[in-house]
């Protein structure tokens, strides 16, 4: 697969920089993570680890169902914080 689906990460966010070393080895040549979170605080810190870890953000969505962004699979996860009309946050993360 060309990409890695992120749509919901452990709870210690501290592991996101082991996680990136992880992510450099699993991502193929041109290859890119694609984060989505109910969480502010969590990307937030996922926009900061992944830029200082060697990657380049790309494809940055505050409320991902309000954006133009097209090709979005749906989990029922998200389904749910979506009908109470939370936002979900969404990024593109691809090696230097």
């Amino acid at each position: 697969t060309s990409h890695i689906e992120i749509c919901r990460y452990c709870s210690t966010t501290k592991k996101h920089g082991k996680k990136s070393k992880i992510y450099k080895k699993l991502l193929v040549d041109d290859g890119f993570i694609a984060q989505k979170t109910d969480s502010q605080c969590f990307f937030e810190y996922s926009l900061e680890s992944f830029s200082q870890n060697g990657f380049v953000l790309s494809n940055i969505s505050l409320d991902l169902h309000k954006s133009d962004f097209e090709g979005n699979i749906v989990t029922e996860y998200e389904q749910k914080f979506v009908d109470l009309g939370m936002p979900i946050y969404r990024l593109e993360a691809r090696l230097k």
